[in-house]
């Protein structure tokens, strides 16, 4: 077949498949019946936030006076730390990451004044 014709009745099929489910869908269904009102009965009555505050303050009083109360912090242990022996009569060193200094001059070459 050609792509011409392939495209024609595959869109047919389509537009087809298309229409049988929109009768489907709206055959055998009347008119939406109607929402029913339903009362609801009235809530309980509202509690001032005060209230619930102060009850809330009250139980923590409550359970922090019946609770023991933690002993002192102990102090953490003194630890001494000796310093590092000096050797006596060593030169510093000086460490150097390349052989310029040695020379006298720096890492860019000779004739340079800054």
């Amino acid at each position: 077949m050609c792509p011409l014709t392939t495209n024609v009745l595959v869109a047919s099929v389509a537009l087809s498949a298309g229409a049988a489910g929109a009768v489907a869908l709206d055959s055998g269904t009347g008119p939406a019946p109607a929402a029913r009102t339903i009362r609801l009965p009235p809530g309980p009555e509202q509690v001032r936030t005060v209230v619930v505050t102060r009850t809330i303050h009250r139980v923590h009083r409550v359970h922090a006076a019946s609770a023991p109360a933690p002993g002192p912090a102990r102090a953490p242990a003194r630890v001494t730390v000796a310093a590092p022996a000096r050797a006596v009569g060593v030169a510093p060193l000086h460490a150097r990451t390349s052989g310029a200094a040695a020379r006298g001059g720096d890492d860019r070459g000779q004739g340079h004044d800054d």
